[in-house]
């Protein structure tokens, strides 16, 4: 008996742990979209944004958090920092798309043939076919 409760104790207690985890994501999340919106940024107000939303990857399987730091990479004129986290993404993710969008957006001037490919599987992506060779 004494056992049962001790056993449903740590069960709850690692309930707890996950959902403080994931309100520390969607806080971190919330933080870095509500100042990279809010007004011209500084340098350091842009790297704080960065660190909010890398905080926010951190605690979550989801790679939203990735795809919002290329986002913001784009925005800010930095288009091969945009490509390295999308890099990470589409290689987790083979099959997001708006990864590979935003993947061939970032290489539009930095490698054309590899931001053409991109385009091209992003296309395949959204009408349903994406050839693998294995």
């Amino acid at each position: 008996m004494v056992a049962a409760r001790v056993a449903m104790v740590a069960v709850a207690l690692g309930v707890v742990f996950v959902l403080w985890t994931w309100l520390g994501a969607a806080r971190d999340y919330e933080r870095a979209v509500d100042l990279a919106t809010s007004t011209r940024l500084s340098s350091a107000q842009a790297e704080q944004v960065r660190r909010d939303l890398l905080a926010a990857g951190r605690h979550t399987p989801s790679t939203e958090p990735e795809v919002a730091i290329a986002q913001f990479d784009l925005f800010r004129g930095q288009p091969r920092r945009a490509a390295v986290e999308l890099r990470g993404v589409v290689s987790r993710e083979p099959d997001n798309a708006t990864a590979w969008g935003l993947l061939a957006a970032a290489l539009a001037g930095v490698d054309a043939p590899a931001s053409r490919a991109a385009a091209r599987h992003e296309e395949q992506l959204r009408a349903g076919f994406v050839h693998r060779s294995e």
